[in-house]
C-alpha cells in the first residue's frame, strides 16, 4: 500500500513478482479523483480454483 503517493494506490503481486493488480486513485487533479482498477492475467498455479 502506498497511501502517501500523490495518487494513492494498493497493489497485489504474484509470488514471483511478474504480475500485479492495482487499485489506484487517478485524475487530472486531486480534487477530481477517479478510482482505477488494473490487473494482469493471473493463473491457477495449483489447478485447485485458487488464484494467487
Amino acid at each position: 500500500m502506498e497511501p502517501n503517493d500523490v495518487y494513492p494506490y494498493i497493489y497485489w503481486a504474484s509470488v514471483d513478482g511478474s504480475n500485479q493488480d492495482f487499485i489506484n486513485v487517478s485524475g487530472s487533479s486531486p480534487s477530481h479523483a477517479n478510482i482505477d482498477i488494473n490487473s494482469g492475467t493471473f493463473t491457477d498455479a495449483d489447478d485447485n480454483g485458487v488464484y494467487r
